[in-house]
């Protein structure tokens, strides 16, 4: 976990937008936050599926944030997404499939100036290696 950029981001997104959904994970995560930010300023989503897809169906808003797979989500219901990568993953799956993802290092440098940027999403996902790998598991 990284304190400080955590609550750059969360506070810069505060700022930003009219409203900022947290989709809490664990009772961890809320207490992480609890530390770093005034939760009371935001709006907490409870840890479920469900939770954070009604969040996703009814509000039209940006998903940006740290969790890969949240991100993923996002984009599957049409939302405009940046993940910020705190490890491999994000930073590997951006290399193959251009999904947008930015080094937590650089948020300070470049997160507000995405915000207001009309960055296209122009996913690309390898299909021909995806079907190699599915047919591994073929039966003959």
């Amino acid at each position: 976990m990284d304190k400080n950029n955590d609550a750059f981001m969360l506070n810069t997104l505060k700022n930003e937008y009219d409203k900022v959904y947290i989709w809490i994970q664990g009772q961890l995560d809320y207490e992480y936050l609890q530390k770093i930010v005034n939760t009371k300023e935001f709006i907490l989503v409870p840890p479920t599926l469900k939770a954070l897809d009604e969040v996703l169906e009814k509000e039209d808003l940006d998903y940006i944030g740290t969790r890969l797979h949240a991100g993923i989500r996002s984009l599957n219901k049409f939302h405009r997404s940046l993940i910020i990568s705190i490890d491999n993953r994000a930073r590997e799956m951006a290399k193959y499939t251009n999904i947008p993802v930015m080094e937590r290092v650089d948020m300070k440098n470049n997160l507000v100036e995405w915000i207001y940027s009309n960055q296209e999403t122009n996913i690309q996902l390898p299909i021909n290696e995806i079907n190699l790998w599915k047919n591994q598991f073929n039966r003959k």
